[in-house]
């Protein structure tokens, strides 16, 4: 579980960590991974946007830009899915370790 980490490193540093989950993930284990993104309404976009002005993280910038998703679907998870959404910019997303993966 990861809740908040993402938007504090680099979209390299992003795959690698998600590599790594993978490498370390037991059979039957799930990723959740809790993290600004792309925000999908105005409330989220001025909370993600707030943040990012007020700490000037490229980071942050990165993920509402889309930088976040994409390293899901680069990863070798590839089928994570949004289980939650919170505030329009912070979504829940898992993966599950089985064979329908």
């Amino acid at each position: 579980m990861s809740t908040l980490f993402f938007h504090h490193i680099n979209v390299d540093l992003k795959l690698r960590a998600l590599d790594e989950i993978w490498r370390t993930l037991a059979a039957g284990g799930k990723a959740v991974v809790v993290d600004v993104t792309t925000p999908t309404h105005l409330l989220g976009a001025m909370c993600a946007w707030a943040g990012y002005l007020l700490f000037r993280q490229a980071e942050i910038r990165e993920n509402i830009e889309g930088r976040l998703e994409a390293a899901f679907t680069q990863s070798r998870f590839r089928r994570w899915r949004t289980v939650a959404h919170h505030f329009g910019y912070i979504p829940c997303t898992s993966w599950r370790n089985s064979p329908a993966g």
